[in-house]
């Protein structure tokens, strides 16, 4: 190009060419690192929106852990630590209050456990024979001891002829852990 002026459109299309090495060379990288950075920002707040719930939820879990420890604190002990006699200590508390009450035992179930993570609640029903006064000298020693039992159920069928009653009684008491085996 010695001497001779460009044309007008052979600079028209220098000048794109330069536009378009321009917008390749310089342009286009930064518009994908952009994209790129937006993606990655997206990834964090929802990584960020997922910790916030996970914080929120173990802040309740952390308050009902609480309640649970001031409970047992002042009532007492829970029913089992994280074992296998959960029920059998259940069932056994159960028999020995009756006994204070002079109620006879007829029959005696395991009920399915009720899972409330960290805890269980461990229930059994029981088939008993008392009077009035005797039943009633149960619930509240069952309600009102050591462990925590809380009456779930309870069915009264007056016998005629007697002062006796067929009493039908569910109790359920918190244990730790998720099952029976540790």
């Amino acid at each position: 190009m010695s001497g001779r002026p460009l044309s007008q459109v052979m600079a028209w299309a220098l000048f794109a060419l330069v536009l378009l090495a321009g917008y390749v060379g310089v342009a286009s990288p930064l518009l994908a690192e952009y994209a790129a950075r937006e993606a990655r920002s997206e990834a964090l707040a929802d990584v960020i929106s997922q910790r916030r719930a996970l914080i929120a939820e173990s802040a309740g879990l952390t308050k009902r852990l609480e309640t649970l420890r001031a409970i047992t604190t002042r009532k007492g002990e829970i029913i089992a630590a994280r074992d296998t006699s959960a029920v059998a200590r259940l069932q056994e508390h159960l028999r020995r209050a009756a006994g204070e009450q002079d109620l006879r035992v007829d029959t005696m179930r395991v009920l399915s456990d009720r899972a409330m993570e960290p805890l269980r609640e461990v229930a059994v029903r029981a088939s008993l024979r008392g009077s009035v006064a005797q039943t009633q000298g149960l619930i509240h020693a069952l309600e009102t001891g050591t462990p925590l039992i809380r009456v779930s159920r309870l069915g009264l069928l007056g016998r005629p002829g007697t002062s006796d009653l067929e009493v039908t009684l569910e109790i359920a008491a918190i244990s730790e852990g998720t099952g029976d085996a540790d």
